[in-house]
């Protein structure tokens, strides 16, 4: 099993992690500058679109301008357990520091807490940090990072009435353009069936692209209390058969009875069979117990691909949440080499600078 193994388009096969440069920076957590960014997490309360307001570009100092989570709790009546929150990029970036903006406001309990501790989780691995009780935050990583994915997992707070976090902006520091073209997500948009019990409010589409939730606005997710169950899955069918070797799995991870129970090891098969009679392979892949991750795996054929789920995180409330599933497409091998020997020098001459 391969994890967090960074597939980059034009570069090849390749985990690049660069010494730092001096070269600007670009916040690529901005539509303005980055139009293929999605946000991803669940906000403890307001509606779905609050989640934009990670990458609006405005520290905007009040609630209606910020997302809101709770990592950890001390106060009776609010449940502990959001895992996270961050962005898919739509393809690799080469990142070097992020900047992380919180409200502690306008909170009936009194000044918020704000975070102490949090893991920096990407594709190329993950990066602890410890924070100033302060709002305004730079947390530099060690080297530039190339990724196309990232999510802060909160980790413990500093004293405070609230434990609820406001995030007002949550910037991203990348050294150069893209890197690359994005990857094709092959799920988008297409067709999928819910097979076993257990599913509830499937209200949301799990291949619509939007990779954000909130507590109190459900439009987005589906749910179901015993997806490990056998016989329960999520059957995508690709339209036509497609070569992939990278899952993005976004999941909703809050409820009334605080975090949800995330995927921790998850099945893929593949088959041109809509009843999977026949398989052309299988994938066994395990998460981290985070909201939203791309995973990669060797290459795999088919039209139809069914996600099991084999065992699941400890949270708080069993009902697991999805948001969205995304496939994709494998990059063509001898392409791939051919532009990894005409771009790479390119990049590593212009992060150097």
């Amino acid at each position: 099993m391969l994890r967090n193994r960074l597939v980059l388009v034009g570069l090849g096969s390749v985990t690049l992690v660069l010494p730092a440069a001096p070269a600007l920076a670009s916040n690529v957590a901005l539509p303005s500058v980055n139009p293929n960014v999605r946000v991803a997490g669940v906000t403890t309360f307001g509606n779905v679109a609050a989640t934009n307001f990670l990458n609006d570009g405005t520290d905007g100092g009040t609630t209606g301008a910020s997302m809101f989570q709770v990592p950890f709790s001390t106060t009776p009546g609010i449940p502990p357990g959001s895992r996270g929150f961050g962005y898919d990029f739509g393809g690799p970036q080469a990142i070097q520091s992020l900047d992380l903006s919180q409200f502690t406001g306008e909170s009936p309990l009194g000044p918020r807490a704000r975070l102490s501790d949090v893991v920096v989780h990407t594709g190329a691995g993950n990066f602890n940090f410890s924070l100033a009780d302060e709002d305004d935050i730079r947390l530099a990583l060690p080297s530039t990072v190339v990724t196309s994915w990232l999510m802060v997992e909160p980790v413990g707070q500093h004293p405070g009435n609230d434990p609820q976090v406001g995030i007002d902006e949550l910037a991203v520091n990348a050294v150069a353009a893209p890197l690359a073209a994005p990857r094709t997500n092959v799920a988008r948009g297409k067709s999928y069936t819910l097979p076993g019990g257990g599913w509830n409010n499937v209200r949301g589409s799990l291949t619509d692209n939007t990779l954000a939730g909130a507590n109190t606005d459900l439009s987005t997710a589906s749910f179901n209390a015993q997806l490990t169950s056998p016989g329960n899955s999520i059957n995508l069918d690709l339209g036509q058969g497609f070569t992939v070797d990278r899952m993005g799995l976004a999941e909703h991870d809050y409820g009334g009875a605080g975090g949800r129970a995330l995927v921790q090891d998850v099945t893929l098969e593949f088959s041109d069979d809509p009843d999977f009679a026949t398989l052309n392979a299988t994938r066994n892949l395990t998460l981290d117990n985070i909201p939203y991750q791309q995973m990669d795996f060797d290459p795999a054929t088919g039209r139809y691909v069914r996600l099991s789920v084999q065992s699941q995180y400890p949270n708080p409330d069993g009902n697991l949440g999805f948001t969205e599933v995304q496939l994709f497409q494998a990059v063509p091998e001898p392409a791939t080499l051919g532009l990894m020997a005409l771009g790479l020098p390119a990049l590593l001459r212009r992060l150097r600078r």
